[in-house]
């Protein structure tokens, strides 16, 4: 079966280099034929009359390709590099697409060997709503195309390439067009529910709740390849859900973001404000991050599983609070914060606020500061396993602080093979090198490189420890003002092959160089240097305890 194909070949005035000929903002559908299945359009009138034709129903295109045989100028971009552009009169562009006539072809920039250029596009109309170069899209494939010189400001499901795209993919496709908008918005997509990949946005993008670099809210995937990430590069902001990359979404990898993210409320992240599925191999760079609650150097909240990961620069918020995840729903693995601090109220943690996963083979070297508790240089809290992670750099909050948790409780929160390095300072209870407060075991961890101090239940190690303690040490001076002050442990179950040296430990009562109190068994374990206490149970091992084994 033949395909009829109906093109439309601009004219060619000169071989010399002219200059661009300015869409006048009439529309041209004289090359419409509807028993044709592609389309080649080469001028602006003719990109308006695709608009006219969708919009008023004469087509959905859907089954179609439209193809851009040249590049696109809408406007002038005379004053583009002098930053003057936005200030003259242009053209408004008519979105493609609305809600109750969306698009639903294949567009596809490329022509020749490289991606066509839409020039100039502009909307101005803060009462707008579904504003893009598409306006409203159904199941359409969008690729190889760049977007360059522009500003779009409009209302709701705002982004320069759609504004609100059901299902479908947006391949290979570069913006550099300011959005501004309210709700969902995007530097590419304002919402979408397809996937995206290998694309990116150079320009700032402004609005309300739903904001992202490239996406503001999605429920597909954001992604790149090993050749080439999506990206975003500019600043981000916002009020809630206003991420580097995505403002609120799914899956996201070998993607990253570059630039100031910053919203007024909840779920901020330098990448997502929030992720309900995997990450991987996504980081964020070039810019500090604040919100509220939930707001991470990465992902504000992470539901699922943070992996080969990192980011770098300021996290600053209230509460849930996070280098890199703010809340971590899922597994945090070989994943790091450097090159900045972190500060907030509660659940503050050099890596992340409150993690709910287990954290393996991760770090962070951050200076970590809250007004409040559940403090750690990798955790405020965590619920599973820590393994093979480190902190390095200073920790201070109030209570439940730790070098590496604040507080590791809930299921099985044992903490193994992980350090921290810096000092330790808690103005409350449950201060720990390594941990403040923990219900689960301690295997091969320390602490180095700064003291430890608080008011009850401190400890070089941890300030209070409900399970076994073996082949782990702590060096420096621990020092408390009340009860239950340890070299090693404040208060705590047994002790196995474990030592505190190179400082001096000092408390008013159950004070021990090793530990405070301990409720069983001590063995193979010892202490070096001064122990000081100003009332009752102070011992050079032990300050109360069972039984002595060895040590």
């Amino acid at each position: 079966m033949s395909i009829k194909i109906a093109s439309v070949l601009a004219l060619c005035t000169s071989i010399a280099i002219a200059a661009p000929t300015i869409w006048d903002g009439t529309a041209d559908v004289s090359w419409y034929t509807s028993s044709a299945q592609a389309y080649n359009l080469t001028t602006a009138e003719q990109l308006a009359g695709l608009a006219k034709l969708v919009n008023q129903g004469t087509s959905s295109f859907e089954g179609k390709t439209i193809a851009l045989g040249d590049d696109i100028f809408l406007n002038d971009t005379a004053g583009a590099g002098a930053g003057t552009w936005a200030s003259v009169p242009h053209t408004e562009w008519v979105p493609i697409g609305t809600s109750s006539r969306p698009f639903k072809g294949e567009f596809d920039g490329i022509a020749g060997k490289k991606n066509r250029k839409i020039y100039g596009l502009y909307v101005n109309n803060a009462t707008k709503d579904y504003v893009g170069l598409f306006g409203y899209t159904s199941n359409v494939k969008i690729s190889n195309l760049d977007v360059l010189v522009g500003r779009i400001t409009a209302k709701d499901n705002v982004g320069a390439l759609v504004g609100y795209a059901v299902g479908g993919s947006v391949t290979n496709v570069h913006s550099e067009v300011k959005v501004t908008g309210n709700n969902r918005v995007g530097g590419l997509v304002g919402y979408f529910t397809g996937t995206l990949s290998t694309s990116s946005v150079k320009e700032n993008v402004v609005g309300q709740d739903s904001v992202g670099g490239l996406v503001g809210i999605t429920t597909g995937s954001v992604s790149g390849t090993d050749k080439s990430n999506s990206y975003f590069t500019g600043n981000v902001s916002g009020r809630k859900y206003v991420g580097g990359l995505v403002g609120a979404g799914s899956s996201i990898s070998k993607s990253y973001a570059e630039g100031i993210v910053k919203g007024d409320s909840s779920y901020v992240g330098g990448v997502a404000g929030s992720a309900t599925g995997n990450v991987g191999s996504a980081y964020h760079i070039g810019g500090d991050v604040s919100g509220a609650g939930y707001v991470g150097g990465l992902i504000g909240q992470a539901s699922s599983a943070v992996t080969n990961s990192y980011s770098e620069g300021n996290v600053t918020g209230t509460i849930y609070v996070g280098g890199l995840v703010g809340y971590a729903g899922g597994a945090i693995t070989s994943s790091y914060h450097i090159g900045g601090d972190v500060s907030g109220k509660l659940y503050v943690g050099g890596l992340a606020g409150d993690a709910w996963g287990a954290i393996t083979s991760s770090y962070s070297k951050s200076l970590v500061t809250a007004s409040g508790s559940y403090v750690g240089g990798l955790a405020g809290r965590a619920s599973k396993t820590v393994t093979g992670s480190f902190s390095v750099g200073n920790i201070n909050g109030k209570g439940y602080v730790g070098g590496a948790v604040g507080y590791a409780a809930y299921d099985v929160a044992d903490i193994s093979k992980t350090y921290a390095d810096g000092l330790v300072k808690g103005d409350s209870s449950f201060v720990g090198g390594v941990v403040g407060y923990t219900s689960g075991a301690i295997d091969s961890a320390y602490h180095i490189g700064g003291d430890v101090s608080g008011t009850k239940y401190v400890g070089g190690l941890t300030g209070y420890a409900y399970s076994e303690v073996k082949n782990s040490y702590s060096e420096g001076n621990v020092t408390g003002t009340s009860l239950y002050i340890g070299g090693l442990i404040g208060d705590g179950m047994s002790i196995d092959s474990s030592y505190h040296t190179n400082g001096e430990v000092s408390g008013l009562s159950y004070v021990g160089g090793l530990i405070g109190n301990a409720s069983s068994t001590v063995k193979n374990s010892y202490s070096e240097g001064n122990v000081t206490g100003t009332s009752l149970y102070v011992g050079g091992l032990i300050g109360d305890g069972m039984s002595i084994d060895s040590s």
